[in-house]
């Protein structure tokens, strides 16, 4: 009886995914990315989106949240980095604009290697110095169902208040939301806050390790703001760890495992 249950649970999650040098049993694993990319300037003071991508490629993420995206603006070549993320990845993309910026648009975009169903804007309280909003998929997990994915870039003043009601605004929406629901990103606050308390109230955090769990600033870090997280009695067990790239962003990239 229990052997069938962990069968249904596993069915129900419906994840298929490539895990680079893994073995047996690896194909229930979906591996999620999120990585403040700091718009491809690494604290070296390079602008290089191929370092970004190999990072991708090399962690085997099925589903990539990335914010700080440029897209057309002026101080990064006027290219747009998602569709060049996507080129050199082979991912599916989906962009979401916070603002008109620089001649082109400044935002999030998300990577997918399942089959992008749908994507919408969530439309979030403004900060004081610029928008917000949360950009979503459905991605279909390949002869298993629909897992709806969001990426996440909350606002960043000390003064929580604006980041508290983002929260709740997004909370809001995926209200109603059938089926996993996976949210990444930036949160810019840490565990305990009343921002973290009112989103961990309703998903669970993919821990990482203790002692190891910080992901800002990238060369020094010391503070845990970035998660991945996540709503589904089917996942039965997750995890995330920080990936050690120093240089390519002022944020360490976050590679979480749901099973």
């Amino acid at each position: 009886m229990r052997g069938r249950l962990l069968t249904t649970l596993l069915v129900l999650l419906g994840v298929a995914c490539r895990v680079p040098g893994g073995g047996e049993g690896d194909g229930e694993t979906l591996r999620v990315l999120s990585y403040n990319i700091h718009h491809g300037e690494g604290v070296d003071g390079r602008l290089d989106l191929k370092r970004i991508a190999d990072l991708i490629e090399r962690s085997g993420a099925d589903l990539v949240a990335l914010q700080e995206l440029d897209r057309e603006a002026q101080r990064t070549g006027g290219v747009d980095q998602l569709e060049v993320l996507a080129g050199l990845t082979g991912m599916q993309a989906s962009f979401a604009s916070f603002m008109d910026f620089q001649g082109g648009q400044y935002g999030l975009g998300i990577l997918s290697r399942h089959s992008i169903q749908r994507s919408w804007t969530i439309e979030l309280p403004p900060g004081q110095h610029e928008p917000r909003s949360a950009a979503a998929i459905e991605v279909e997990l390949p002869g298993r169902g629909l897992l709806t994915f969001v990426c996440l870039h909350l606002d960043w003043l000390q003064d929580d208040e604006v980041r508290l009601s983002q929260a709740s605004s997004l909370l809001d929406a995926l209200a109603e939301v059938d089926g996993p629901v996976v949210v990444a990103g930036d949160f810019n606050d840490v565990i305990g806050s009343r921002t973290m308390e009112l989103v961990m109230a309703e998903f669970t955090n993919a821990g990482k390790p203790a002692g190891a769990s910080a992901t800002f600033s990238a060369r020094d870090p010391q503070q845990e703001i970035d998660f991945v997280m996540y709503r589904s009695t089917a996942i039965i067990s997750a995890s995330a760890r920080t990936l050690h790239e120093p240089d390519a962003s002022d944020h360490l990239p976050v590679l979480a495992e749901l099973r």
